[in-house]
């Protein structure tokens, strides 16, 4: 690397703040390329700390059964590893790479809430999600996708819920949203693993797994159904990122 490698560590939202970061980098025309990526692994450790605070989603399953964490019951602890290129845009083209989706806006924010606990009024991720529209120049009706940070904590989950309805003037049950985490778990480098897979959808016009947002909400007990957004062709996604403290982000991607 000839460029600055800087590492982040911003609980839940380090992969957010490097792409941010990444995107001032390549703006300033300080480098050309930039490889971002985040990695986690679950260890006895990193449990037993969750654990040991309360805030791991507590089930009994017998082998062979299939498994549904109680929702608003938790977190659900995951692993796994995720890697982006980012480069500007006529610099790929010119280089003939696959380019799978562009960064529109990104925009982070803090608040103050509890240590350990969610800001549960959401005025800074809905404050995000307007500001990230406004930068792109973009209205609600114009997002085709949405990827939330929604993991079975029920402050997170109903505050999205609530904020997501309201920002995007959707009345809750048309609006479907993507909460990866309930699929592949909540982890560090989940914030690069979600921006892979919207670019992805992107990319191949196939919606990540759905559901109404109105079930992030927790208020009923059936199972999730999962199917695709409702748009036929995905042009815009936006992802939502909340960690402990209120700190927020908001991230539009495009074709």
């Amino acid at each position: 690397s000839r460029g600055p490698t800087p590492l982040f560590a911003r609980m839940k939202l380090s992969a957010e703040t490097g792409m941010a970061y990444a995107r001032s980098l390549l703006d300033d025309n300080v480098v050309d390329v930039v490889l971002l990526g985040g990695a986690e692994e679950l260890s006895e450790i990193l449990f037993g700390c969750y654990d040991a605070v309360g805030a791991l989603n507590k089930i009994r399953v017998t082998e062979g059964e299939k498994i549904q964490p109680k929702p608003g019951g938790g977190l659900v602890l995951g692993e796994g590893a995720a890697v982006l290129i980012m480069e500007r845009k006529e610099s790929a083209r010119q280089r003939g790479a696959k380019i799978y989706g562009s960064l529109v806006s990104d925009v982070i924010a803090g608040g103050v809430s509890p240590m350990g606990h969610y800001a549960t009024k959401g005025k800074q991720i809905a404050r995000t999600i307007v500001r990230s529209m406004e930068k792109a120049g973009v209205q609600p009706g114009s997002i085709d996708h949405v990827s939330v940070s929604a993991n079975y904590a029920k402050e997170l989950d109903g505050m999205e819920s609530e904020q997501l309805a309201n920002c995007l003037q959707c009345p809750g049950r048309s609006l479907r949203v993507s909460p990866l985490k309930y699929l592949i778990g909540s982890f560090g480098a989940a914030g690069a693993m979600r921006a892979a897979g919207v670019l992805l959808s992107l990319y191949h016009q196939t919606s990540l797994p759905a559901i109404p947002v109105s079930r992030l909400r927790m208020t009923e007990e059936s199972p999730l159904e999962w199917r695709p957004c409702q748009r036929e062709t995905i042009d815009k996604a936006l992802m939502t990122s909340t960690t402990f403290g209120g700190g927020t982000a908001s991230i539009i991607f495009s074709t």
